[in-house]
This record gives C-alpha cells, structure tokens and sequence, in this order.
C-alpha cells in the first residue's frame, strides 16, 4: 500500500496498473488536493479487478439504438452476444488493463454532423459529435463510475460543482 506525506500527496503511484495517460489525465482532474484515505482508497478501486459480473451488468445498462464507432460494433450487438464471448471479450479487455495497453484503434473516431435544428443541412447549422469506439466506452464507464463513486462518498466536489458528475452539466448550473 502506498502512503504518502500531505506534502507530496499523489493520487497514484509507480506500481498502478493504471495507464500512464489514465493516470496523466486522473492527476490532470484532481486539481484539488485530497486527504491520503480518498488518495489511497481511490489507489485501492482502480487496482480492483472488474468482475466478471460487473462487467455483465454494465453490458446490460448500454443504452441500446446507438450508433457505432469506428470498428461497427454496436450495443445491441454486444447486448446479443453467447456467454462465451462475454467471457472472452472480459478476459481480453482485463488484460490490457492490467498489462497498462490499450489498442491504438481505441483512439480512432468517426466525427458526424448533426443538425442543430431537424431538417436544417446548412454547415452553420451542424455541430460535430465523435462516435468513440464502444469497447472503449464499456470498459471507461466502469472505472468511471468507481472513479466518481469514491469522489462522490468523500465529497470531494463542492456540491455547486457540475463538472464531471453524473447528471449535471451547463443546464444544471445556470437552473
């Protein structure tokens, strides 16, 4: 277990079997200094293994009709797979995670217009949107809800914050 002064306080150490750009951009949120028990207990969720039932459960929360990102592959795909591919597809994305590798296709994108107002094609009339890679998405929201599960018991955001939680946004901080 790490322990560490409050005056070097970091929120992972050498050993994680975190990504180093997760980690990279974890440091990056956390502009707030937090007490070594969130630091270490943070430490301890991320290094936990993501179960195979756990990962059964966020498979059945994706929402379903969504488009797909680069490689196709869609919830309502995912939500159809046997049990074997559940379990393989697990085993696969647990070891990345531990071997600290993610596919360099993760990062890939397809970037779509989508009109602002329906019927309307003009380009001033669209915003892009990114359609992430949905394998990539399945196994962040796990580790993100962790994230902010630990976030959320320690009350590490004020509670006027919106950024980074869960059904707040712009919309939610102007009401």
């Amino acid at each position: 277990s790490h322990h560490s002064s409050s005056s070097s306080l970091t929120i992972l150490h050498e050993d994680s079997k975190i990504p180093q750009h997760l980690q990279h951009l974890l440091r990056n949120m956390c502009k707030r200094k937090v007490s070594d028990d969130v630091a270490n207990e943070l430490q301890v969720e991320l290094d936990r293994p993501v179960t195979l039932p756990r990962f059964r459960e966020a498979i059945r929360a994706m929402p379903a009709g969504k488009a797909p990102g680069p490689s196709g592959l869609t919830a309502n795909m995912i939500k159809a797979w046997p049990d074997s591919t559940i379990e393989l597809v697990h085993t696969m994305l647990e070891r990345l995670w531990n071997d600290k590798t993610i596919p360099k296709w993760w990062g890939d994108k397809f970037l779509c217009g989508i009109p602002k107002k329906p019927g309307e094609s003009a380009l001033t009339n669209v915003r892009p949107i990114g359609l992430l890679e949905i394998l990539r998405k399945l196994w962040t929201s796990i580790i993100v809800t962790r994230i902010q599960n630990t976030w959320k018991k320690h009350k590490v955001f004020h509670p006027s914050q919106s950024g980074y939680r869960w059904r707040r946004g712009t919309s939610t901080a102007i009401i």
